[in-house]
């Protein structure tokens, strides 16, 4: 590990002092403060993004044209998602719910609309028969294999196959999104910024970038989202992450040290990166700077070769699942500051730190890439804001239990919207004549399958004369006279 670390150390060190150094780098600047550099990173261009948004609207359907029911029904008979929901027991012979009924329940929970609202406001359901449904099939498990499914049917495509030829790493990334609670919950807390005085959850969603959510979790919004970033690379079934970024809540040095023992490259979007303190070890010559000044420091590896095989267990426990990196690091954050498995995992997570932050100094393609991919999380956050639109997006639910059916039900959907987009740019591209399509492909590359205006999400109006029947009857004469007593 010493060896090879410092090698590419020292390799990132040279060639990022060089571009510094180099004159012709225009994305150099001089900072207005200090003695070391800022970084320019190429944003998209207004027009660039004006022409995405005029593809889009002349690829998808009109606005509001596909009702949400509809979509879950195309995607169910093609992937089968509703038979992942099986019954807790395996001696039950309960009959097992229509697949309508199971659609209800993904969209009382999905949507925020919640199981008897959702009873009331549909025909041919009942608040019975909806509970029952979610209390013995809607486990977390069944939940995620449906989702499962999903992903792994859109993989399958032959126009996604195509799509991934032109990514060079599976690159995930990670994102909150804070959802007000409404009701008083344990599993809830402050954060003054967004809920002011009262409190709330963060829904934590993994997306990779072909624009599918992989893990979700819920957690309170008093707790850092670091602490679950492994949990969603490592507790999946279908994603193999090569590449991951975060915002700078996703990042600590002990993640820096998991994700590289884990031979994952880890790659966040950290505020000011170039203020940050470079490290170094043993053995490593430091460049010169003509007009800047780092002042890197050494580490001493000592601490991490005595306490090595004591890390190396750590992350065999993670890779085969025994313990969760979230239990993990709670445990280690909550040990004194000179525990020496602690130190030994924040000194390797400094070196692999400034490992990174060297290369991303170095390769504005880098950053460029880390955006993008930052980018489609964030729309991900807006899909998700359109899914969730029940009670005002304010949740209701008390248990820990029901925030998380609530978060998997809301990305199933999630998932279910991006397969049924790429099915529908398959078909417009299979329509479209063989000397048009690597033209037509082109286009594709340059829309995002997260589309939503052309999708109803809350359903069509009945004006016909059954449906206009006053659900309650008033007696007017009644209403206009009567006395007190």
């Amino acid at each position: 590990m010493k060896s090879e670390l410092g090698f590419s150390l020292q390799e990132s060190f040279q060639k990022t002092y060089d571009s510094i150094n180099n004159p012709e780098n225009h994305y150099v600047k001089a900072s207005r403060k200090g003695k070391r550099p800022r970084f320019d990173t190429p944003s998209s261009k207004k027009k660039d993004k004006q022409e995405k948004e005029e593809d889009a609207k002349s690829i998808f359907p009109p606005e509001n044209s596909v009702p949400l029911l509809e979509i879950l029904n195309t995607i169910n008979q093609r992937v089968g998602f509703t038979k992942a929901f099986t019954h807790w027991s395996n001696r039950s012979m309960t009959k097992k719910p229509s697949d309508m009924e199971l659609f209800a329940v993904v969209m009382a929970y999905g949507c925020n609309i919640g199981l008897s609202n959702m009873a009331k406001n549909t025909t041919n359901m009942n608040a019975n028969t909806l509970d029952t449904t979610a209390n013995w099939y809607f486990s977390l498990e069944n939940i995620q294999k449906a989702n499962d499914r999903v992903v792994e049917y859109t993989e399958k495509l032959k126009l996604v196959e195509f799509l991934k030829k032109e990514q060079q790493k599976v690159h995930t990334s990670s994102d909150g999104q804070k959802f007000y609670i409404k009701t008083d919950s344990i599993h809830a807390n402050y954060s003054f910024k967004y809920f002011g005085k009262d409190k709330g959850i963060v829904m934590y969603c993994f997306i990779d970038n072909l624009h599918r959510q992989f893990y979700a979790t819920a957690i309170s919004a008093g707790e850092r989202e670091s602490c679950y970033v492994i949990d969603g690379i490592l507790y999946n079934e279908v994603i193999e992450t090569e590449l991951h970024s975060t915002d700078t809540h996703g990042y600590t040095e002990l993640v820096f040290a998991v994700t590289y023992l884990l031979g994952i490259d880890f790659a966040p979007r950290i505020a000011k990166f170039e203020e940050h303190q470079l490290f170094s070890m043993e053995g490593i010559i430091i460049p010169d700077l003509d007009n800047y000044d780092f002042n890197v420091k050494e580490i001493n590896t000592k601490n991490i070769e005595q306490q090595w095989d004591k890390i190396l267990h750590i992350i065999a426990t993670l890779k085969l699942r025994h313990t969760p990196a979230s239990t993990l690091f709670k445990r280690l954050n909550s040990y004194s500051r000179q525990n020496p498995i602690y130190l030994a995992l924040r000194d390797l997570g400094r070196l692999a730190r400034s490992k990174f932050l060297l290369d991303y100094m170095y390769d504005h393609n880098l950053r460029q890439m880390v955006q993008n991919q930052l980018n489609k999380g964030e729309s991900a956050n807006k899909l998700a804001k359109r899914i969730f639109y029940g009670n005002n997006g304010e949740i209701k639910y008390i248990s820990k239990q029901e925030h998380l059916q609530a978060t998997a039900c809301k990305t199933l959907i999630h998932n279910i919207i991006v397969c049924w987009n790429y099915m529908y740019l398959s078909k417009k591209f299979v329509e479209t004549t063989p000397e048009n399509r690597k033209e037509f492909f082109e286009k594709i590359k340059r829309v995002s399958p997260v589309r939503w205006e052309h999708f109803n999400f809350y359903g069509i109006f009945d004006f016909s004369p059954e449906a206009l029947k006053d659900a309650l009857e008033f007696n007017t004469e009644d209403l206009f006279d009567f006395e007190m007593e």
